[in-house]
């Protein structure tokens, strides 16, 4: 679930966080597509 957008700037992202598979940063993107008002759910 995303709980809330939010944009930083690369320069602030010191290190890698963590990793997602291609299933998992697709319904990540599909989320905030949905979110943001450009697909429907």
């Amino acid at each position: 679930m995303i709980d809330r957008v939010q944009s930083i700037f690369a320069a602030r992202v010191e290190r890698m966080i963590g990793q997602l598979g291609r299933a998992d940063m697709q319904a990540v993107e599909r989320a905030v597509a949905v979110y943001l008002g450009f697909a429907d759910r």
